[in-house]
């Protein structure tokens, strides 16, 4: 799954690497790499973040962490929806996932701006950062983005932006449509080893990091993109248990060809977006009973199957139509 939209095939000169102080308690511990995209005016895309579990927590409670649906990091992680209150499976320490986050432009950097955390009894800037979300962000990071002059003053309750590592790149590796990982590095990991866990090259990672040798170490972030994922061809009937499923995007399944009668059991349902599903051709008469639906995103091709469901059953839905060139416009009749 993804999002495309037109652009080079390449990384655009403006793209360059901030070299960020990691903090110890205020004491300068060491330096991190972390890949930066600039950016101007307020596109946003689809993106997503690696996440290394510090504890044990339930998938609901890494939805929540990041403002997701607890439905979000099940596609994209392998875990099988149909699996009985799948929401409250408990995931070990150390247990890996990749989080699907809006990634957005804030102060002319990609940023994904939307996650918020409660300081809790004995945490600490180094601790939020570093434990609760990964090294995803560093204690100086959160404490200037919150305008915190004494990292050692926070107060218990007190709500914390949380400005994560995000990338999007116009959506492209190479001419082909990419969603990108944020990637904290691993004390064993090597950019050969990650080009073959993701199915990349050492040269591409290169590229895309701007590195100008194949060395990464610890706690650096990287970029990683996602283009070589397999797209879905069938959208299981379990699909329908999820009842409280608000967003669902199954963008890039060239080999979709129909939607299971049970999609119209998401009552929830708000936003669905469909581009380049381009093979569809009819669909279930159930998504007439999608009550809540506002926004549908679509190619040309399958524009007209959503025109009827608006004219006929929920006229308040918007159909957002994605053009050959990525490109997109708002009809409204």
């Amino acid at each position: 799954m993804g999002v495309s939209f037109h652009g080079p095939s390449r990384i655009p000169s403006c793209f360059f690497v901030l070299i960020m102080l990691c903090f110890f308690n205020g004491q300068l511990e060491v330096y991190c790499k972390s890949t930066i995209e600039p950016c101007d005016g307020s596109d946003t895309c689809n993106a997503m973040v690696g996440y290394n579990l510090h504890t044990d927590l339930k998938i609901s409670e890494v939805a929540s962490r990041f403002k997701v649906d607890p439905v979000a990091p099940l596609g994209v992680n392998g875990i099988d929806v149909s699996y009985p209150d799948v929401e409250n499976q408990i995931l070990p320490t150390k247990y890996f996932l990749r989080v699907p986050v809006t990634c957005n432009c804030v102060n002319g950097l990609r940023q994904c701006s939307s996650v918020t955390y409660k300081v809790r009894a004995s945490d600490t800037l180094y601790n939020i950062a570093n434990s609760v979300f990964g090294g995803l962000v560093t204690a100086e990071q959160v404490r200037v983005v919150n305008c915190i002059s004494d990292p050692n003053l926070i107060d218990m309750g007190q709500s914390l932006t949380i400005p994560l590592p995000c990338s999007c790149f116009n959506g492209t590796d190479n001419g082909l449509p990419t969603i990108y990982l944020s990637y904290v590095v691993q004390p064993e990991d090597t950019l050969a080893g990650l080009g073959v866990k993701y199915g990349t090259t050492i040269i591409d990672l290169m590229t895309v990091n701007a590195l100008g040798a194949a060395a990464i170490k610890a706690g650096d972030i990287i970029v990683v993109p996602l283009g070589a994922l397999p797209a879905l061809k069938e959208l299981p009937a379990s699909i329908g248990k999820l009842g409280l499923l608000e967003f669902l995007d199954i963008s890039l399944c060239e080999d979709l060809k129909e939607l299971p009668q049970e999609i119209g059991q998401l009552k929830q349902l708000k936003y669905f977006d469909m581009r380049e599903c381009s093979r569809l051709r009819r669909l279930p008469k159930s998504v007439c009973e999608l009550s809540s639906l506002k926004h549908v995103i679509c190619d040309e091709k399958i524009r007209h199957l959503w025109l009827q469901v608006k004219a006929s059953f929920v006229p308040d839905l918007r159909v957002e139509i994605v053009e050959p060139q990525f490109t997109l416009d708002w009809l409204d009749d």
